[in-house]
């Protein structure tokens, strides 16, 4: 038996478990999420939220400058 046919068995043979292989599609899926965390994070951290700053406005006028 090759040792990636091995089978570990836990939980009293409840779970088992295998040496195996991370197929492609996920790994496209694994970047596509990293990528588009990049971008979120780079895009849309901080900015305005609690605590706004009017920048220009009158500090009486709820006007947001974006």
């Amino acid at each position: 038996m090759s040792h990636e046919d091995e089978r570990e068995e836990y939980g009293g043979g409840a779970i088992e478990a295998r040496h195996g292989y991370i197929p492609a599609w996920l790994l496209v899926v694994y970047f596509v999420l990293a990528v588009w965390g990049l971008y979120y994070a780079y895009t849309y951290w901080g900015g305005l939220g609690p605590g706004r700053i009017y920048e220009t406005a009158p500090p009486d006028s709820r006007e947001v400058i974006d």
